[in-house]
């Protein structure tokens, strides 16, 4: 149908939050960005953040499928009870009580980090995909009255979930894939009334892989196929300080 769309004398415009993934050059041929992260964050859209990366997992021995860290082995080197442990102890330290994101490798990993912050008294539910409805509707009330200060989940709140009053987010899901990484540093991103900056707990290292969620993204359509025809200096990554993480 696209195709023959095509044929007439029309402009067919796209919109796309991540246009960088392998699909859209198939369908269009120009991008048009229409504000960086970066723009909206001074222009209020979108407020600020500051983002830390403690006692990050060796993931030196997990493998890459597909583009991303193998699930099962990635389970294996993060569910593990001082990397767990370590999460909850550094939101903490460093959550300053917020309304939380976490996102986990896998429902065993999401359960054992609520478990974790149970333990330590503080509110926080899991919810996923096999979970029931009602279930999963009751949990997000509760996050969204304050009841639940962490709400944790593996994919389910990456995209679309709009709660501009969460200001804190763990990614205790190490990941390459950088649409992945974008939507999800974007949960916390919305602006609030009161809401100055948010706080991005990175224990695996998705920030130092891919860089800050402001900096410049890939400004090609990709068909998957091709890659980016004009050569670029690698950009320098950020690196955690050994200080303060």
């Amino acid at each position: 149908t696209l195709h023959k769309l095509g044929t007439l004398d029309r402009h067919f415009i796209g919109l796309s939050a991540t246009p960088f993934s392998k699909w859209p050059g198939k369908f269009w041929k120009d991008l048009v960005v229409g504000a960086t992260t970066r723009e909206l964050i001074e222009k209020g859209y979108l407020c600020d953040y500051d983002v830390y990366g403690p006692q990050p997992a060796d993931l030196s021995a997990v493998k890459t499928v597909a583009g991303d860290y193998h699930q099962g082995q990635l389970a294996q080197a993060v569910n593990r009870k001082q990397i767990v442990g370590d999460v909850v102890k550094t939101w903490l330290s460093l959550g300053e009580n917020r309304q939380t994101i976490c996102f986990a490798v896998d429902i065993a990993h999401s359960k054992r980090i609520v478990e974790e912050f149970t333990a330590y008294g503080v509110p926080a539910a899991h919810i996923d995909a096999y979970a029931d409805s009602e279930d999963r509707r009751e949990a997000l009330r509760l996050f969204r009255s304050g009841a639940v200060k962490v709400i944790s989940s593996v994919d389910i709140l990456t995209k679309g979930f709009d709660h501009p009053e969460a200001s804190c987010l763990i990614m205790a899901r190490p990941t390459k894939s950088l649409t992945v990484y974008i939507q999800q540093a974007g949960r916390v991103l919305r602006t609030s009334e009161g809401k100055d900056k948010a706080i991005i707990l990175d224990p695996g290292q998705t920030t130092e892989f891919h860089g800050f969620p402001c900096d410049p993204l890939p400004s090609f359509l990709c068909d998957g196929k091709r890659k980016e025809s004009v050569s670029k200096p690698k950009e320098r990554k950020p690196k955690a300080c050994k200080k303060c993480d």
